[in-house]
């Protein structure tokens, strides 16, 4: 729901991933890939190598973020986008 509310308002070409149903594999290309990358679970924050951490934003979803369309969730992303410089 990330990913798209991104595409959405602001244009970002964005690509969603599973911390855990990604490869490793994947996961290291997309941290090269990236300009940002986007936590909604913050306890997966050490799972990003120290070399792409300066792309790290971390949005903690406060609840399960991968439910479906939720509009309180939305509110909550859109609400601290400003300070994350996305």
């Amino acid at each position: 729901m990330l990913a798209w509310l991104l595409r959405k308002q602001f244009k970002h070409e964005t690509l969603a991933a599973g911390m855990v149903t990604a490869s490793r594999a994947t996961r290291a290309m997309l941290y090269e890939w990236a300009d940002r990358i986007i936590l909604v679970v913050p306890r997966y924050a050490h799972w990003i190598p120290e070399e792409h951490r300066g792309k790290l934003r971390v949005i903690d979803a406060e609840g399960d973020p991968f439910k479906g369309h939720d509009e309180a969730l939305l509110k909550r992303y859109e609400s601290k986008f400003p300070a994350m410089d996305v």
